[in-house]
């Protein structure tokens, strides 16, 4: 063997040794990140069962929806009804208050604070009505159009469409379509701050929907006619939740964030839900016809259970409420 060939051999050797070392490495670092992935990470949740008329009598044409404390409010024509995690109905109110003179009420959208009470969205007088946890009316919740006593016209509500409670600040999230922006006020009624406004551009609306706040302060808006969802911190835009270019956004309509983290995403037109991870990456859809149970149609809001991370789906295509768990 000449010098030359010899000096080829034990380099090749070297080379090799060092491939070795460094794909045992790689393969190592591997399954230690996957031993920490937590389970079920991208696995879609699958349908249950649902609250609908035949048997639980579900209010007529369902459009919200809120999960708490073990019990589920469904909010639709004329009242809100409340069940038990199995469907069973427990309580149920009217929205049709004699000293409101509402016609044909239908609740938009709902939310529950941590003492019980229950804001709901109520059109089309487009006022948000308050209810202790008993069902009992209480008031009508300053910035309403029919209880303006600010000087400030951004305290008021022109067209309330979605409503959410932050427990951190004990504040409501509310999504004003007429101003295309969403608004924030204290539980007592008093204003805080607008964000966003009329536009194509981040940071600006288009008839916004469903709307949701983390506990780190992320805001997540369904920004519905601008077929996006945006996120803010601090008041100020972040980012876009992209799903696939096959999977775009239709018409994203309502929010729901689940145990694990992830971003759950009503996309009404096309009846499906599509979900994300924390750092906004595209996980799964759900929600699509599956042999005898149909699929969903015209879902308008959702909720999760934090608890159980069962998924409540309010859809008004289907009159019912439909349960999705994994």
């Amino acid at each position: 063997m000449t010098k030359r060939n010899f000096l080829s051999l034990v380099a090749a050797i070297i080379f090799a040794g060092v491939l070795g070392v460094g794909s045992l490495l790689y393969i190592s670092q591997t399954n230690l990140y996957e031993s920490y992935q937590p389970k079920n990470v991208i696995k879609p949740p699958s349908y249950q069962f649902s609250i609908d008329q035949k048997d639980q009598k579900v209010v007529d044409k369902p459009s919200a929806v809120q999960a708490f404390n073990g019990r589920i409010y469904v909010g639709g024509q004329e009242s809100v009804q409340v069940f038990s995690r199995n469907g069973r109905k427990l309580n149920e109110f009217s929205l049709r208050l004699k000293d409101q003179k509402l016609y044909r009420p239908y609740a938009h959208d709902l939310t529950v604070d941590e003492a019980g009470s229950v804001y709901v969205v109520v059109g089309p007088q487009n006022r948000i009505l308050v209810f202790d946890q008993g069902g009992d009316f209480e008031k009508v919740f300053p910035g309403s159009r029919s209880t303006r006593t600010s000087k400030n016209p951004s305290a008021y509500l022109a067209n309330p469409i979605s409503v959410f409670y932050e427990a951190k600040n004990n504040t409501l999230l509310v999504s004003d379509l007429a101003e295309h922006a969403i608004k924030r006020y204290k539980t007592t009624g008093r204003f805080v701050k607008k964000i966003g406004r009329p536009g194509e551009k981040s940071g600006q609306f288009m008839y916004p929907n469903g709307v949701l706040a983390t506990k780190d302060g992320t805001v997540y808006v369904a920004d519905s006619n601008n077929a996006r969802v945006q996120k803010f911190k601090n008041g100020r835009f972040v980012s876009f939740l992209e799903p696939p270019k096959k999977k775009s956004f239709v018409r994203p309509k309502a929010i729901a964030i689940d145990k694990l983290g992830r971003v759950h995403v009503v996309d009404s037109l096309k009846g499906r839900v599509l979900v994300f991870a924390k750092d906004g990456r595209f996980l799964f859809e759900y929600g699509e016809k599956t042999g005898a149970v149909a699929g969903l149609s015209l879902p308008n809001d959702i909720s999760i259970d934090r608890e159980t991370g069962q998924v409540f789906i309010a859809e008004r295509g289907n009159n019912r409420v439909s349960v999705w768990a994994n």
